[in-house]
């Protein structure tokens, strides 16, 4: 051990430092919470106020009540100072109100940005009995207080605000120390073979870079964005209900739930949501997420590209310019468009296994399935309309290529390429198609139209400098709003297709290497036609019912700019590696113009997203609210999604109906009431219904009947005189659960699979 440790003392001061951290970490979560409770007699009252009992108005708690008719004060009420030591802690404020304008606020001793960023004048909205905000704080602080401001509007009830200390902080720097570790397992292992222990390090470069616009507290406010960090903090909120895998998101709509996991594959977001559960702060979960994005983005496209091309160092340039291409950084910093950012990650392993199973011999071919299945069940697990992009891209490929498609080896190998993803995605494919047969928002009539307008403009794709403008959708908002944004391919990647042109014929020396050049020109060429305005989609919408649902579901036509990306990032590699072996000293100087290209590309667009975008910080779920739902796509389609629909804790029942109890953790309620009628009554519950909410008597285990009430409601229909507790939940079909252990058994076969054959070729 001693000489162990003297050999490798840098290896075994970060050992120590590790299980520091580590022990530090348990200790603290082995010690009682503290708690700081302020009732209504506790808190410091800084203007009028009226003491009120409980059921005054609406049922409310005791507590102070302020109204405009009251001199309230820049104050109305905050906690007495209390010293907070460094940690995690959750703040309750219970509360009853109407109107708008009332707002809390953090403050302490020393306001440092610490306290007070994100949580200085927030609102109390009216409707609510209370809300739960988090804190961080990686030092003491001091006088910490919570101040309640009433807005002049309706009225304000105070109950009582808790702070009570959270072991997330322990949670978290725990976790980070074991990643910490495997890292440093991971780096003594690769460090035996060069080329992955480059990747490694040059990954972990690259990733950081294109992550620089989140090393801020901040993030940078979107469309989409508030959509996706709602479906982080689903996963998490699930995964806490005891579902596994989570298929009823319950946070949403002020807790009743939206089956967004059903219909958008959460298998790559679970990464993030994992974070969130173990009590990551919901901002930093995204951030992280985004940075192992990148570094996976970056890998798998220099492991691909490296199949293709003859040198690793050309592999490894592919890499960076794929990652920083304009239209994947549009969509990770102006769009925050999660499910097409992740699913670019995939389409190299795609790219390349189609092309092997293809075009390479035999033996090559043997396993090329493999990357095949991984590629699509990553965009599986992550975006669905990249997914139908792709298939059709492979299904005309295919068609084009039909002489080889249909030998024996190549119609096996896409064959097995099939079985397997369909095998180990029948776990999210089975609900996905199951619950599709209902009718939905996302399936309804009219959902959709024609796009053509949505189309970008030559001007935009050949942008040398793409800008980070949100900008409009459709030519009409162009004239209205003026504001247009880039939806450049990189003036790299026209580089690279205006090299391979002018001199294609040269590459005929290398009969695969030319097919696959010409193949990337075209099908590039080809989907940059498909992405403007100028590609007749309105016309394929009116030729055909097939069509025009193909067309509508795409939504926008530049979408498809994420697969010519992958295709023209190719096309760029194959250029390179033949300047290379013509003359290295010209294929040095093409590589170097090509990352400086893409480094001021880049840095113009990182200046720009910091000037025109609108920042935001996320504290907590609290910041978003939970109705940010996009077009509310996976709702059933009778439903009204008002906000004003979906009122908190509220229960609708007959006035023979006693209600005793009621809880609700989740997609779980439990309810104590009574019929004292005796017909039959409904009662409907502060949930939205989906096939799968089943109802039991607790004490008999009898059945109580359950379906879609008043604007699709949980409605559970009373016996005649019943009486007893109710306990509502989400089972899932048995169909389901026999996919998802299916799915698991195959995936469990494929790691065996791939580990016996890596021991087979070390054999070898």
């Amino acid at each position: 051990m001693r000489e162990w440790i003297g050999k490798h003392k840098a290896e075994a001061f970060g050992a120590a430092v590790l299980a520091v951290i580590a022990a530090v970490c348990i200790i603290r979560m082995l010690q009682p919470v503290k708690v700081w409770e302020f009732g209504e007699d506790q808190l410091e009252r800084m203007g009028e106020a009226i003491h009120f009992d409980a059921n005054v108005i609406d049922g409310n708690a005791s507590g102070w009540y302020v109204d405009n008719s009251l001199e309230y004060g820049e104050v109305f009420v905050q906690t007495p100072a209390v010293d907070l030591p460094a940690g995690s802690y959750d703040v309750t404020i219970r509360y009853q109100g109407e109107g708008s304008g009332s707002e809390y606020a953090f403050a302490s001793e020393v306001d440092t940005y610490r306290v007070l960023l994100g949580r200085d004048g927030k609102p109390l909205e009216g409707g609510r009995t209370g809300k739960t905000l988090e804190a961080y704080y990686l030092r003491p602080v001091e006088g910490f207080q919570i101040r309640i401001r009433y807005g002049g509007e309706g009225y304000l009830i105070l109950n009582g605000i808790e702070i009570k200390q959270t072991r997330a902080l322990e949670r978290m720097f725990l976790f980070l120390t074991a990643a910490g570790a495997g890292l440093w397992l991971t780096a003594i292992v690769t460090n035996r073979h060069q080329i992955r222990r480059r990747r490694l390090i040059l990954g972990l470069g690259v990733a950081v870079a294109a992550a620089l616009p989140l090393m801020m507290p901040y993030l940078y406010d979107s469309y989409d964005l508030s959509f996706h960090l709602l479906r982080i903090e689903g996963i998490a909120e699930g995964l806490k209900d005891g579902q596994l895998p989570v298929r009823i998101q319950p946070q949403w709509m002020n807790g009743y739930g939206y089956p967004v996991s059903v219909f958008y594959g959460d298998g790559i977001l679970a990464m993030a949501g994992i974070l969130r559960w173990i009590g990551f702060p919901l901002q930093l979960s995204y951030k992280i997420y985004i940075f192992i994005i990148n570094f996976l983005t970056f890998y798998i496209a220099a492991y691909c590209l490296r199949r293709v091309v003859k040198t690793e160092k050309t592999a490894l340039i592919g890499g960076i310019l794929y990652i920083f291409a304009p239209y994947r950084l549009m969509n990770l910093y102006v769009r925050d468009a999660v499910g097409e950012f992740t699913a670019q990650t995939f389409l190299p392993l795609i790219f390349v296994g189609a092309w092997e199973i293809l075009n390479a011999e035999k033996k090559e071919r043997k396993h090329s399935w493999l990357l095949l299945t991984a590629g699509m069940s990553g965009i599986i697990q992550c975006h669905i309309l990249t997914c139908e992009i792709v298939v059709i891209m492979l299904g005309v490929t295919c068609l084009v290529c039909w002489k080889r498609t249909f030998t024996k080896t190549c119609f096996m190998g896409f064959g097995r390429a099939v079985a397997a993803t369909a095998a180990l995605n029948l776990f999210f494919l089975l609900p996905f198609l199951d619950y599709m047969r209902e009718e939905w928002k996302v399936n309804s009539e009219g959902y959709g139209g024609p796009i053509q307008t949505a189309g970008a403009f030559l001007n935009q794709l050949f942008a040398v400098f793409p800008n980070g403008n949100l900008g409009n959708f459709s030519i009409v908002e162009g004239l209205t709003e003026g504001r247009e944004r880039t939806f450049a391919i990189g003036i790299v990647f026209v580089l690279g297709l205006l090299l391979f042109l002018a001199d294609w014929r040269k590459y005929e020396k290398e009969e695969s290497l030319c097919r696959l050049g010409r193949y990337c020109s075209i099908s590039g060429i080809i989907l940059l036609f498909m992405s403007t305005i100028y590609f007749p989609w309105d016309f394929l919408y009116e030729t055909s019912d097939i069509l025009a649902v193909l067309s509508s579901r795409l939504q926008f036509p530049w979408r498809v700019l994420g697969a010519a990306t992958a295709v023209f990032t190719v096309l760029a590699c194959i250029v390179l590696d033949r300047w290379n072996m013509r003359n290295k000293r010209k294929g040095w100087i093409l590589g170097a113009a090509m990352l400086g290209l893409t480094g001021i590309s880049t840095g113009y667009f990182y200046e720009s997203i910091s000037a025109v975008k609108t920042p935001i910080y996320v504290a907590d779920m609290e910041t978003l609210g939970t109705f940010e739902l996009g077009n509310g796509e996976y709702l059933p389609a009778s439903l009204e999604a008002g906000q004003e629909n979906f009122p908190e804790d509220r229960i609708w029942a007959d006035e023979s109906v006693n209600i005793t109890k009621r809880e609700k953790n989740g997609t779980h309620y439990i309810l104590s009431c009574t019929n004292t009628s005796e017909q039959e009554q409904t009662v409907e519950l502060p949930m939205t219904y989906y096939r799968g909410y089943v109802a039991k008597d607790m004490r008999t285990g009898g059945q109580i009947f359950t379906d879609s009430g008043e604007n699709c409601r949980v409605r559970l229909t009373l016996a005649g005189n019943y009486t007893g507790t109710i306990q509502v939940k989400f089972e899932e079909p048995g169909l389901w659960r026999i996919a998802e252990m299916f799915s698991l058994a195959f995936a469990l076969g494929i790691g065996i699979y791939c580990y016996r054959k890596k021991i087979c070729e070390r054999n070898r």
